[in-house]
């Protein structure tokens, strides 16, 4: 990829995008290696690329599909709480 500060940049750079990702991963170890254009590619490219990689190797446990159901999920379990007289 070039020079150690380039090489450490990227990497840098997929640590953070893998970090939203970590938990719908499935356990296991990963590999990801750097092409020469992940050195200039924006943020937002590397993210999506490498959710399309873990969607396309079927790495990535399936849950709520958007934020919309999670708080559904968490309204749900609040009502709950309020509904026990204990």
């Amino acid at each position: 990829i070039g020079c150690a500060v380039k090489r450490n940049r990227v990497k840098r750079r997929l640590r953070a995008a893998c970090g939203p990702l970590l938990p719908r991963m499935k356990p296991g170890l990963y590999v990801f290696i750097a092409r020469q254009s992940a050195a200039t590619a924006d943020f937002d490219k590397l993210c999506r690329s490498m959710q399309y990689l873990l969607r396309k190797q079927n790495r990535l446990v399936t849950g709520p599909k958007n934020g919309q159901d999670e708080q559904t999920e968490k309204n749900k379990a609040e009502e709950k709480k309020a509904g026990d007289p204990a």
